[in-house]
């Protein structure tokens, strides 16, 4: 009954890791620490080092581990620089996901939870944005994600896929002491330091195509996100194979002042 979390060694996929734990199921971790730390995962889990590219490696991990579903977090998540970046980020959040459900079906793994994100919606001309706002995503980070639910949802018509996408943003706090957002770019690591330095935070946004992350997102705290994923999704009555992706109410039904 193992599964494995790509992007374990992260902020947000070490909480998923430890809820795992917690909740007594085995779990392995696939990480090639660029942005991850392997001190982040706990004691007794393994690591397999390497890129959710490698689908060689993909497989063989799926296999050693009997592993019977993914938690899938590992991808390149800044928004404002994936404008400077677009190929690298496609590279490594649609082909990486692409790569990963290759080697799923080659495995038979046929359970997938997708980290997506409320980049997916843009700036919606809303005051609340729910599951079936429409998608407009102003950077190739939200395009990539929106992708990557598309990808899922075609392999679930193809093959039976169960799957599931959260859509998040802005996760912050920490269940452990010992995990923390290391993130140069996110929200609250900026306006923290810029407190501990004496400096007032400044937050900007505007609704310029493919200039600056969604000035509209959901802020979650990584406990309850983590129990959400793991330990409810796990135990979710399986997905039809026309089923559309679907997310979390809390990730996705949030108010949202219009710009």
């Amino acid at each position: 009954m193992t599964w494995l979390v790509t992007g374990g060694a992260g902020y947000i996929g070490a909480h998923v890791v430890r809820s795992f734990q917690e909740a007594g199921v085995p779990v392995v971790v696939l990480d090639d620490l660029s942005s991850g730390f392997d001190g982040f995962v706990p004691e007794g889990v393994v690591i397999v080092r390497g890129s959710i590219l490698d689908g060689e490696l993909v497989e063989r991990t799926l296999r050693e581990h009997a592993v019977v579903g993914v938690v899938h977090v590992a991808g390149y998540k800044y928004a404002g620089v994936s404008v400077q970046r677009p190929l690298h980020t496609y590279e490594q959040n649609v082909t990486g996901t692409a790569v990963l459900l290759a080697a799923m079906e080659r495995a038979g793994v046929d359970k997938i939870v997708f980290s997506s994100s409320a980049a997916v919606f843009g700036t919606p001309d809303t005051d609340l944005v729910v599951e079936g706002t429409p998608k407009s995503p102003e950077s190739p980070y939200g395009e990539s994600k929106l992708i990557g639910e598309w990808l899922l949802r075609d392999q679930g018509v193809a093959t039976g896929l169960q799957h599931t996408s959260l859509r998040y943003f802005n996760v912050v706090g920490s269940g452990d002491p010992g995990v923390y957002d290391a993130s140069p770019h996110n929200l609250f690591p900026l306006v923290f330091d810029a407190l501990l330095a004496g400096r007032t935070p400044a937050s900007t946004a505007t609704t310029t195509r493919r200039r600056t992350a969604p000035a509209c997102a959901t802020t979650s705290t990584s406990p309850t996100w983590r129990a959400r994923t793991s330990r409810r999704r796990v135990a979710s009555r399986p997905a039809s194979p026309s089923s559309r992706p679907t997310t979390s109410a809390a990730a996705t039904a949030s108010p949202c002042a219009r710009s």
